[in-house]
């Protein structure tokens, strides 16, 4: 075996030290991190998607077909209401040609006790005539009566008792009538005897009067 200068002898060679080695592998962990760093790019802030998206509206709603209304039918009481309030505001004549109609109605249908029977009535009630409160009165019973006429017996009741307070207060007009006739009856009396005391008192007055000288001889036996 020949003896090589340029090689060294293993005697010779030496093992590297270990703080030299940790020192080593930091700086090659440290490049590692600090090459990944750079190679990573930053971070894009972006607007949240929702403030990005259009605001979402909700569609209009269809079109609901509208079905019509049904017709509304009055009741009777409703009608003759409307009646009561249209006879209230007539004058004397077409009171006089409403009065005749329903009169002309009601004797061709003389035993109908319904709702015209009650118009008569109403038509009556302005006359204040004792003969129409009383006939009024009659028509209202006769409705009062009819169990089928249900609907109307309110409204009746209702009319029965504004006749019955007219027919009194008609009753206290005659009356009150009949006292004045009677004072004017004694009144008449008491101006005709004082006329004839006025009339007496003339013919006293009208007689003539003595002579003072005048006086009355007694006649002698």
């Amino acid at each position: 075996m020949t003896f090589n200068p340029a090689m060294p002898t293993p005697a010779l060679q030496t093992s590297p030290c270990p703080a030299a080695v940790r020192v080593a592998a930091a700086a090659l962990v440290l490049g590692a991190a600090l090459a990944g760093c750079a190679q990573i790019p930053a971070p894009v802030e972006t607007a949240p998607a929702l403030a990005q998206a259009p605001a979402c509206t909700a569609p209009p709603p269809e079109p609901v077909a509208s079905c019509p209304e049904p017709a509304v039918v009055p009741s009777p009481q409703d009608v003759l209401l409307r009646y009561a309030d249209a006879v209230r505001q007539l004058d004397g004549a077409a009171l006089a040609a409403q009065r005749a109609d329903l009169e002309r109605a009601a004797q061709q249908d003389p035993g109908a006790a319904d709702a015209p029977a009650l118009r008569l009535a109403l038509v009556l009630l302005p006359t204040r005539q004792p003969a129409d409160t009383a006939r009024a009165l009659g028509l209202v019973q006769r409705t009062l009566e009819q169990p089928s006429l249900q609907e109307l017996h309110p409204l009746a009741r209702l009319l029965q008792a504004r006749l019955l307070q007219q027919r009194r207060l008609e009753e206290q007009l005659q009356q009150q009538g009949q006292q004045l006739r009677e004072v004017q009856r004694r009144n008449e009396q008491l101006d005709e005897r004082l006329d004839a005391v006025r009339a007496l008192e003339r013919s006293l007055n009208a007689r003539p009067a003595r002579p003072r000288g005048s006086s009355r001889v007694p006649a002698t036996r």
